[in-house]
Order: C-alpha cells, then structure tokens, then sequence
C-alpha cells in the first residue's frame, strides 16, 4: 500500500519497538549496551530501566525506575510491558510467517478485546493495521490506523500512522484529506516538519503536477544536504520520479544514482533509489536505448536484497525485472520473477499483475 508514487518514506521515518511481556514490571530496553563475561564469555549486554511506564509517545517514554526517566525515541531498542495479553505475543510468529489474517483474528483482535491499559493497546492496534495493510487491504487498514490515532492521540506511532493513512488518501485521489493530515504531521515539531514536505510532494506527484514537484524536492534537498537524516535522499527520490513523469529518463537516472550514494546504506532508502532508478533505465529502454535494459535490471535485483518484506517495493522490484526478462526475450526467467513476485504478494498490486503475466 506504501505510495502511488511510489517513494517508501515510512521506515526511516520511525523504527518503534515492540511490546511484549514481563511481569511484575514494566522494561524499557536502551540502545546502549556494555560487554559482560558470563561463563567464560564475552557478550553484549543491553542496559534497561525497570518500573512503570507511564508516557510512551512519538516524544519518548517516561517510566518511574523508581526515580522518574525520560527516555527519547532513538534511545529506545524495546519495550516490555508489565500484564501483556498472552495472545499479544503469541501473535508474533504468525505475523513473521506473514499469516497475518490468522494474526489478527486469532491473536491480535482477543488480545486488544483484554487489554484495558491505553499505552499497551496502542502497539495492538499498530500491529493489526500494519497486518491489514501487509495483506493488501487498504480499506481496514486506513480503518485501523485511524482508530489507532482516535484512540491514542499522541501515540507513538503517530508520525508513522499519520504517514500511511496519507499514503492511502493519495493513492484514492484524497488530496484534501492527505493535506490535513500532513498539516498536522508538520505540527509535531522540527523532526517531522521534512517527512510533511516529502509527503506535500508525493500529493503533487499524484497531482501529475511533475513540474511543482520537481522544484518542491529541490528545495527539500537544498534545505537538508549533509544532515544526518535521509530526507536529503529521499527528495533526489522524489525529484527522480518528477523527471520520469516530465520524461527527462537520463536525468531522472542521475538523481537516483545520487540518491543511492547520499542514502548511506539505510536499507529502506537506498532500496528505494534503486527502485527509482531501475524506473528511470526501464523507460529508457522502452524509448530508443534498450543498451541500459541491463542496468536496469540490475537496479530492480538490488531492491529484493536491501529491501525485503515491503509489500509494495519488492513486489514491483520483481515485477519489473520479470519485465526487463520479457523484453530481453527470456520468457522462463520472466515467469520466475513473476512467480516470485505473487507467491509473495498475492494481494498486492503488482503480485495481481504479476498472476495476470503468469497466465498470458
């Protein structure tokens, strides 16, 4: 479900932890980690704060070990909370094996039902919209993400779920309810006010206003060249898809190549520009220089690796390279990637056209 434009924002945008069980306390589990000896063996130790949590927003958690501790959100690897719903966590194995619908129903729907302590709940909720959305199902999805903010206003994964309920609106044709939401996205302060401008130019791009879209990324990236975040990259993204909506594919190349060097290895990112630039040596190859059809093909392979488990990323990737095999002639390689690409994705998009090819 990520963007009709394609550019995958969400997963630099927030990496939350997942809550799971501990009893007697609440366990806040740091990013920060010392070397202990234990049987004659060194191992990484991660420090923690054990007590009652009792803040846990988009600004950090606030827990009583017993003195009162403010933690901020890249402090934090994990969180444990005391009286999980046993279904809370068995829950989880279904969700890595992607039976997402057993998850939820046999999982995550009883364990929000029996879980009466708001801070908890909200990761339930997260979980079951995320699941919606991993199975193509845009509409409880948004459903359930919405609920999520209704329920948990500042929750700790508002900047995420304010993100992909704008996603959805933008693919629908939403525009002025996609707007509202990154109005108040850029309301959360500084951190967020980037992530709000690359989302304003995603609904430009929808718009196939590729022009304003093109000036709108270039200013986010002149804006945030050299910071540590990815905003930087992901503007190159944006101006990327700008450029093969105006047609400019050469050019649109140069600004994914330079996003792939910017990006710096941040697998969701750098994934993403090479997504864009596969698209960018695709439709020159489908214009009058088929020679870069290999570079372009090479592009989509990456996205599998660096990127894998994003529903609609890896599932165009393979699509586009079972397209690249087509046009190379090599049929068998084609219907390999597009196997791949619906055992994997049934329900999504490109996993649909992906079945469509399997029975041409």
């Amino acid at each position: 479900m990520k963007s009709s434009a394609g550019l995958v924002l969400a997963a630099t945008l927030l990496v939350a932890p997942r809550a799971l069980a501990v009893r007697g306390a609440d366990v806040v589990i740091l990013n920060r980690s010392r070397t202990v000896r234990e049987g004659g063996k060194k191992r990484k130790k991660y420090l923690s704060h054990k007590g009652n949590i009792t803040k846990d927003n988009y600004q950090g958690i606030e827990i009583h070990a017993p003195a009162k501790v403010d933690i901020s959100p890249q402090d934090i690897r994990d969180v444990h909370y005391d009286g999980t719903p046993i279904e809370y966590t068995s829950a989880k194995p279904f969700i890595q094996n992607r039976s997402f619908d057993e998850a939820i129903k046999t999982y995550l729907i009883p364990a929000l039902n029996k879980c009466k302590r708001k801070l908890l709940r909200q990761y339930i909720l997260y979980d079951i919209a995320s699941c919606y959305e991993q199975m193509g199902k845009a509409e409880e999805a948004i459903k359930a993400y919405q609920r999520l903010l209704d329920e948990v206003p500042d929750t700790r994964f508002l900047p995420v779920a304010a993100e992909r309920v704008v996603l959805v609106r933008i693919g629908r044709g939403e525009y002025d309810q996609a707007l509202k939401l990154i109005r108040k996205l850029k309301a959360l302060g500084p951190r967020w006010t980037a992530k709000a401008c690359l989302l304003e130019g995603l609904v430009l791009l929808a718009k196939e206003q590729c022009d304003a879209a093109d000036r709108h990324f270039k200013e986010i990236y002149e804006e945030h060249t050299g910071e540590d975040e990815t905003w930087a990259p992901e503007a190159l993204i944006g101006r990327t898809k700008a450029q093969i909506g105006l047609g400019d594919f050469r050019r649109a190349a140069e600004f994914a190549r330079k996003a792939v060097g910017e990006a710096k290895g941040e697998a969701s990112v750098t994934g993403e520009a090479y997504l864009a630039l596969g698209d960018a040596y695709f439709h020159m190859a489908k214009g009058a220089d088929a020679s870069v059809l290999d570079e372009a093909l090479f592009a989509y392979l990456h996205v599998p690796v660096l990127y894998e488990g994003d529903q609609e990323s890896e599932a165009k990737a393979l699509y586009q390279a079972g397209m690249c095999f087509k046009f190379r002639n090599e049929r068998p390689r084609a219907e390999f990637m597009w196997k791949l690409a619906f055992d994997k994705y049934p329900s999504s998009r490109w996993g649909k056209e992906a079945q469509r090819r399997l029975g041409d």
